[in-house]
């Protein structure tokens, strides 16, 4: 009888080899909670390979070239080149301006901030147009004076803008930059 008094005592388990070691509770409770897991982890594994394939890339997005620039007419700067590349060696070109140029000054008309920013973007998309570019991407960076481009990628929040840049173009991409 003492014996079986003994057993039952909290105390006298816990020197129990068994129970003694927090590594072998830990892997059991672990192999109890899988077995529990494991039908459901099945269920979920079936609907994921019963998922339609993802569909091919659109090839009215294709680029051979794509260019970053920060403000409309900055990619004036390369305008020879893009001529050569889209007239000469039919090369399919795509641009994206990190924002609109709505901080720029305006000495020929009284647009200023968001619809001075929205002249420029149309101004940009038919002169780019004129070469044969229409995959033409703005993105929301704010525009900020100077020329420091530390001071622009702390203004857009960092990686912000190139999560935007990898969400337009997927996973391959020949990436030119330019600043102004």
């Amino acid at each position: 009888m003492e014996q079986i008094a003994k057993k039952t005592n909290v105390k006298d388990n816990l020197r129990d080899p068994l129970c003694s070691s927090p590594r072998l509770l830990f892997q059991t409770a672990l192999l109890v909670a899988l077995t529990m897991l494991a039908p459901r982890l099945q269920r979920i594994a079936a609907q994921t390979s019963d998922a339609p394939p993802n569909p091919p890339p659109d090839d009215r997005y294709k680029t051979d070239v794509l260019l970053i620039v920060a403000h409309p007419d900055d990619e004036t700067a390369i305008g020879s080149y893009l001529a050569k590349l889209t007239f000469d060696e039919r090369k399919r070109v795509a641009i994206i301006y990190t924002n609109r140029g709505e901080g720029g000054g305006n000495s020929i008309g009284n647009e200023q901030s968001t619809s001075l920013g929205a002249v420029r973007e149309i101004e940009a998309r038919r002169a780019v147009a004129a070469f044969g570019i229409y995959n033409v991407w703005f993105l929301n960076g704010r525009d900020t004076p100077g020329q420091d481009v530390f001071r622009s990628l702390q203004a857009w929040g960092h990686g912000a803008t190139l999560e935007q840049v990898v969400e337009y173009h997927g996973e391959r991409v020949n990436i030119r930059l330019s600043g102004r």
